[in-house]
């Protein structure tokens, strides 16, 4: 790199770039997360189809996710304008720490307020991760 500046040219611009750019705190991740949670609307009608199935059931490892899953059309019927949901309400270990801030520091609810939304997308997304890995036959040899 010496070929191209001097030492001193590419320690002072590396100092500016530093100075110009703010550390990344996982601003665009939490806001990836924040447009998600707008996708509520989107799942609403399928959570009691998925939440009240007869039809899903999990192994012992997956139990708790199934659980929160099947309480998410109850939580979707509450009037959370009216009666805010508080983290005691929730499974906290659905909730990965990506996506805390999204869940749980919604500046627009009432301190220490769960933001409903984001949580069922949140666990919609648990439901999606725990899926179990499709099994692909092998092409047929020639």
């Amino acid at each position: 790199m010496e070929e191209v500046a001097p030492r001193a040219a590419l320690s002072s611009a590396a100092a500016t770039v530093v100075s110009l750019v703010p550390e990344d705190d996982g601003t665009a991740e939490t806001a990836l997360r924040g447009a998600l949670a707008l996708r509520y609307n989107t799942v609403r009608p399928f959570l009691s189809l998925l939440g009240e199935s007869k039809a899903l059931d999990a192994a012992p490892a997956g139990r708790r996710i199934l659980t929160g899953v099947q309480r998410l059309p109850a939580l979707s019927r509450r009037k959370v304008g009216e009666k805010p949901l508080l983290p005691r309400e929730v499974d906290d270990k659905l909730v990965p720490a990506h996506w805390h801030k999204t869940v749980y520091a919604n500046a627009e609810l009432p301190q220490g307020a769960v933001d409903r939304d984001a949580y069922v997308v949140c666990a919609g997304a648990a439901v999606r991760r725990a899926e179990a890995p499709r099994t692909t036959s092998p092409p047929p040899s020639r």
